[in-house]
């Protein structure tokens, strides 16, 4: 029977303890504090040799075999160390407690290795079955030839303290094959010392200073034991003490007196051995802060202290290491990964995001086999971070408390059991000693959603260079979390508070409050769960809640997870793919793909998206039915290896049904799908082609055309001929539809072409021009029309009325995308573009829109990629390409808004807006990172919110609106410079209520004026000018700027 919970102080948690060979049960609770681990100063040096051979994140172990090898040392009455150096093999009556006590003979470890077996049973969900072997076999233990001081003298520099490691691993595994030379190394990919006495880490007192400390070894293949007559050699191994259990004293709590000083192995042999089994530690190596604190072995997951008593005299019994906690969810997948996606224990997000509820079981469950939910759930954040979701729930059974069963008479602890089960079997249950609320009883309640932030970059791609300039990756040199706000792997805490690796937080383990989960608790007045309230506690995590699904560089992650429910053994929770309704993930047969603009076509006579793929294309349809896209027509054959040139639409005939355009080369295949009937209608040219083809909707008897330029000349297709062409019109880069034709751009030209191909007007240009498209503004109020250019340096002219003004000066060196136009209101147009790190939107005078330029952080927006403009949630979103990361929005005023940004690892440029008006729906399809089609829906959009579609705004480069803008209230006149000190080649002079004629001019230091000019008045009460500094030296000068008889004098400086 299970005794009454005791109300002590100090006591938590109820654990029922069983003894197979007695008919008693015995009561542990959990102590109310974790013992704060101590870190030996030197034994990192351990795992840091730099010629070990081989990767450990690319080592595969196709064999789970464990040598272990029991030492002692010369015997010795050193007060400075725990023992004589020999192993206790007789009963201590003095010791208090049955767990971990002596004799620690070979029947003692054999059931601790047990023990370590059924852990990393629970750990791999049931793939990895530890086999060992301990040895000696025909005595306790092979005997070094020195004591223990001698191996770790109180006070070694670290250099010292490694080479004696060193020797002592390498002379025990020597003596070990010497002795018994029937041992065949070979078989074996794991080795552990297990050496007489106890380890450092465990001299509370600071007595015992010689005792050797538990660590991990890996040395270099010159150090190596040579085993096996000089065949082979072994270059690694675990090491751990007999006993952790010393310096035992007793605390009087008041009510009752509490002896500490006891362990068990447990812990600390799972946790060495996860180094041999490729884990690293997450704590900070350097200073022995937690990092992960007590939610991942390889952190203080071993250090959960457990009470049992009262004894016959009425004291009670602190035990550590009884119960491990799991490896986290970054240490599981380091480990079996495979195995884990192979049974469907680990998916990825956008595995799941199409998924009403996604349904994940806890880490510490024993799954059915034939029902399997994920354990694991990996949320993309860039091409190097990611997101590790993982149920942590500390009670899966639902029982409130948990089971161990022990062996050899309650001397080792084996593994937990449920409290009901007559037979005893094993459990995963390792993480119910995890921080958890306790209802009156002293039944554990909580756990939850536990997030994991995983760094690549960190972990794999820093580290450190030596001073012989060999370069080590910060995983082989065990410092994945040497830096508190740089960390490989973190847990993020919901409650938004960082305390875990918080040097100044007394939480420093963590909470029960670093879990996702749908309600806050009620809590009785002594602290005691009552129940779930109705206050919200984290049932979402997203790019703008607190905490926020960020990456690194502050940029939002493309997948959130929303109505988190509350603990339990199977928690449920949605995948959003940010701000859109839903998600639906297409898998093409054959890779690489690529996809074009939705058609419409006469085959379903609804919107289609084309998918192409090895040597041919499908055309997605939605059924009816489902609401699913779908292949309802089968594939269709099509030769796309020669495209080089994102797919257009165009339509030969004067119908509904739209044709797709491949181009590249010197080539270009028409897809038709007239009358039922699929066609292709390759042409060849006899040169290169030198822009995109654009396809133009003549409103004549003529139908529609398609212009094809190629180096030589401009064509006309017609009717899938050739109907024209123009020898004198070659070289043109890009094209743009006009009213009477197009709009060309060669490289130092600009030309307007009419739709029989005549040359009407050419208009020298001051640079070189070709990388980026033009565009249109038509003005709806007067009929005027505006085109805007980009040269090659990214700056941008405005043409109007044959009139062509520079209105933005690029700095030297810019990347620029695309352009685009849209309404921002109060402005329209506002023409938006993005150069390096800044986004800008600028009135079609070239003055900035107040707000901008807008830093976009540390990812670059992409060179000549396309944007997008579309009105959301009231708001006039611009979309700018990162380079590498898809979009980041930012509206009308300058303001980034991550919940509207799209971030992913965008390794392909295709991607496409299209708004269904038969739905009212705003769909986005891309290719994503794994070849995958995504398409991301919202729903109940009443009107087309798309202001600005991509390349050439969909289809023609034109955008058609009105001119208008808001001045300021009148008030001051007032000047700005910026930046300020100038240390380009232009800076900017802004201006607020000019409302007359004015006039800048600039002096040097001495008062000379050095430039001048006239500022017109023009309406626009706000100004920007651009001012060419390029002449101007190093130094401080004086601008003056008037408006009238007003004047604002301003000091700037120029830096070279």
């Amino acid at each position: 029977m299970i005794k009454p919970l005791m109300k002590h102080l100090p006591l938590l948690i109820l654990i029922t303890f069983y003894l197979p060979l007695a008919a008693q049960v015995k009561v542990l609770r959990k102590f109310s504090e974790y013992q704060y681990p101590k870190r030996h100063p030197h034994t990192e040096l351990l795992k840091q040799e730099k010629t070990a051979p081989g990767n450990l994140q690319e080592r595969s172990f196709i064999d789970n075999n464990l040598l272990v090898i029991l030492v002692d040392f010369q015997e010795d009455d050193n007060p400075l160390s725990t023992g004589n150096g020999k192993f206790q093999l007789e009963p201590d009556p003095d010791y208090l407690y049955s767990i971990g006590s002596p004799p620690h003979n070979h029947e003692y470890y054999l059931s601790n290795l047990e023990a370590l077996r059924y852990y990393y049973l629970a750990a791999s969900a049931g793939t990895f079955n530890l086999q060992y072997d301990l040895y000696p076999k025909t005595q306790q233990a092979y005997t070094l030839p020195h004591d223990m001081a001698y191996y770790n003298p109180p006070g070694a520099s670290g250099e010292l303290f490694v080479a004696r490691m060193e020797e002592y691993f390498k002379a025990a595994i020597e003596l070990a094959d010497q002795t018994d030379p029937e041992i065949d190394f070979r078989q074996y990919s794991h080795f552990m010392i297990i050496h007489a006495g106890s380890d450092w880490q465990h001299d509370v007192l600071g007595d015992s200073p010689v005792d050797i400390p538990s660590f991990f070894i890996r040395v270099g293949e010159d150090k190596a034991a040579v085993v096996d007559e000089g065949s082979w050699t072994v270059t690694q191994a675990c090491n751990v003490p007999a006993t952790i259990s010393q310096d035992f004293r007793s605390r009087d709590y008041g009510d009752a007196i509490y002896w500490s000083g006891y362990g068990a192995l447990n812990a600390v042999i799972a946790h060495e051995f996860g180094h041999s089994m490729g884990l690293v530690d997450l704590y900070n190596t350097r200073t022995f802060q937690p990092m992960v604190g007590v939610f991942d072995i390889m952190d203080s997951g071993g250090s959960g202290v457990l009470v049992d008593g009262p004894l016959t005299d009425g004291s009670y019994v602190m035990v550590e290491g009884i119960l491990p906690a799991l490896p986290g969810a970054f240490s599981r997948a380091l480990l079996f990964e495979e195995d884990f996606r192979a049974n469907g224990m680990m998916k990825d997000a956008y595995d799941l995001a199409g998924n009403p509820i996604v349904n994940i079981a806890a880490s510490s469950v024993r799954q059915d086999p034939g029902n399997i939910r994920p354990s694991i759930v990996k949320l993309p954040l860039s091409e190097t971070e990611y997101v590790l979701v993982e149920n942590r729930s500390v009670d899966p059974d639902g029982d409130g408390a948990t089971a161990v069963f022990g062996d050899l008479n309650g001397r080792v602890i084996l593994y937990p059991t449920a409290i009901d089960d007559p037979n005893n079997n094993p459990t995963y249950e390792y993480d119910y000693l995890l921080p958890s609320f306790l209802n009156q009883n002293g039944a554990s309640i909580g756990g939850g959603v536990m997030l994991w932030h995983v760094n690549e970059d960190i972990i794999y791609n820093q580290g450190t260079t030596y001073s012989d300039g060999q370069w080590v990756s910060n995983f082989d040199n065990n410092t994945v979390n040497t830096a508190y706000n740089y960390r490989g792997v973190k847990v993020i805490e919901a409650d938004g508070l960082e305390d875990i690796g918080n040097e100044y937080s007394y939480y420093w383990t963590g909470t029960q409050y670093e879990y996702f989960h749908q309600r806050k608790p009620n809590l009785n007045e002594d602290g005691s769960f009552a129940g779930w309230s109705s206050q919200e506690w984290r049932p979402r995590i997203n790019s703008i809640t607190t905490p926020a699904l960020l990456d690194t560089k502050n940029l939002p992650s493309l997948y959130w997870l929303d109505e988190i429910s509350n603990p339990a053994t199977f928690m449920s929770f949605k995948i959003k793919d940010s701000f859109f309704s839903k998600e639906q993930i297409v898998v093409a047969d054959s890779l690489p793909v690529f996809t074009a603009p939705m058609i419409l076509s006469s085959f379903t006579l609804t919107d289609e998206i084309p998918l192409f793929g090895g040597g041919r294309f499908e055309l997605l349809s939605r059924n009816q039915e489902t609401g699913l896209w779908e292949n309802q027509l089968g594939y269709f054959p099509v030769i796309e290896s020669f495209r080089k040139n994102p797919v257009i639409v165009a339509n030969q005939s004067p119908d509904q049904y739209m044709e797709l355009v491949l181009s590249g080369g010197s080539q270009i295949d028409i897809l038709d799908f007239l009358d039922d009937f699929y066609q292709q209608h390759p042409i060849t040219f006899p040169d290169s082609l030198t822009s995109i083809p654009i396809y133009i909707r003549h409103r004549n008897p003529d139908g529609y055309k398609l212009y094809v330029a190629t180096q030589s000349s401009l064509f006309r297709i017609g009717d899938y001929v050739v109907e024209e062409y123009n020898n004198e019109l070659g070289g043109i880069l890009r094209m743009a539809e006009t009213q009477n034709g197009i709009l060309a751009l060669r490289e130092r030209a600009v030309l307007f072409i009419d739709r029989e191909l005549h040359l009407s007007k050419s208009i020298n240009l001051p640079e070189s021009f070709g990388l980026y498209e033009p565009v249109i503004f038509n003005n709806q109020q007067d009929g005027s029309i505006i085109y805007f250019l980009m040269a090659n340096t990214g700056s941008i002219y405005r043409l109007s009325e044959d009139i062509l003004t520079k209105i933005y000066t690029a700095p030297h060196g810019s990347a620029n995308t695309q352009m685009g136009l849209s309404r921002l209101e109060p402005y329209s147009p506002g023409l938006f573009f993005a150069s390096g790190d800044k986004a800008f939107a600028l009135r079609e005078d070239g003055s900035l829109i107040p707000g901008f330029p807008v830093n976009i952080g540390s990812s670059p927006a992409s060179k000549a990629a396309h944007l997008y403009s579309i009105k959301l949630a009231n708001k006039f979103f611009m979309f700018f390409p990162l380079e590498g990361r898809g979009y980041i929005a930012i509206d009308e005023r300058g303001n980034i808004d991550k919940a509207y940004s799209m971030i992913w690892e965008r390794l392909a440029r295709a991607d496409y807006w299209h708004y269904s008006h038969d739905e009212q729906e705003l769909v986005f399809y891309h290719i994503g990172h794994n070849g995958k089609l995504h398409i991301k829906t919202l729903s109940g959009i009443s009107q087309d919110p798309i202001l600005w579609n991509g390349f050439r705004n969909g289809e023609t480069g034109n955008y058609d609106g009105m001119i208008f803008q808001q001045n300021p209230p009148i008030a001051d006149y007032n000047a700005w410079i910026y930046p300020n000190p100038v240390s380009g080649d232009i800076f900017r002079l802004r201006l607020e209520n000019q409302t007359q004629t004015g006039i800048y001019s600039i002096y040097d230091i001495s008062g000379n004026l050095i430039q001048r000019q006239t500022i017109a008045a023009n309406g626009n009460l706000t100004r920007d000018l651009e001012i060419d500094s390029s002449r101007l030296s190093s130094g401080v000068y004086i601008l003056t700027a008037t408006n009238g008889n007003q004047i604002k004098r301003l000091k700037f400086a120029i830096q070279k």
